[in-house]
């Protein structure tokens, strides 16, 4: 678990972040009414790496598919006049030679929020669950955001499929996987202390014949 203070400025009034592993855990923020830039990405980190610290390459993985379950104050009724926040995953491709070189979120839940880059007015669709997924572009490919249709407070992700599409469809040439994060992305929580919570997550993978992950 890390409390990912990225972005630290004064609209940062506190973050508190308490935890008993990575399916249970919850931060209470205080963020000023009105910010609008991301400040902080409270998140629970699975670090994919080969014994060199070199991505696992996606043709290593049969499956690869993570779970989730998070609350937001926008999902409870309590979220405050200004309130800017999401709910996401953080993943870091190798890509061309490169450890942690290209950016894609997969957004489950979001209030307010807007991805970086522009709508490409196209969509990912998990074979998985049948859940339809906004396809967000920004220069270089850095990042890629997926943005879930229909907002949901749990559900799961086929990370495989998903690293599948973006190679067919030219936004990655990605050659591994460096690591999957999910929590939530902070901008206001209008000046009063809020709760984010997590009750599930899971990353779970196979092996493809022969291979290592």
């Amino acid at each position: 678990m890390v409390q990912d203070v990225w972005n630290p400025s004064s609209a940062l009034k506190s973050q508190v972040l308490s935890a008993n592993g990575l399916s249970d855990w919850q931060v209470k923020a205080n963020l000023s009414a009105g910010n609008t830039a991301v400040l902080s990405y409270p998140d629970a980190q699975d670090t994919v790496t080969n014994p060199s610290n070199n991505p696992v390459p996606l043709a290593s993985f049969a499956t690869l598919t993570s779970t989730y379950a998070a609350q937001m104050p926008s999902d409870t009724g309590t979220a405050g006049p200004s309130d800017d926040y999401e709910a996401a995953y953080d993943i870091w491709l190798g890509r061309n030679g490169a450890n942690y070189d290209q950016e894609i979120m997969v957004w489950t839940d979001t209030h307010r929020q807007v991805p970086a880059g522009s709508d490409t007015g196209k969509t990912w669709t998990d074979p998985s669950t049948g859940v339809a997924y906004e396809v967000w572009d920004s220069s270089g490919h850095n990042p890629v955001s997926l943005v879930r249709k229909s907002n949901a407070t749990s559900g799961s992700v086929s990370l495989r499929s998903l690293f599948s599409w973006l190679q067919s469809a030219g936004y990655t040439t990605e050659t591994g996987v460096n690591q999957i994060d999910f929590g939530f992305e902070l901008c206001s929580t209008s000046g009063q202390a809020e709760t984010f919570t997590v009750t599930d997550y899971t990353l779970d993978a196979t092996c493809a014949s022969g291979a290592s992950c």
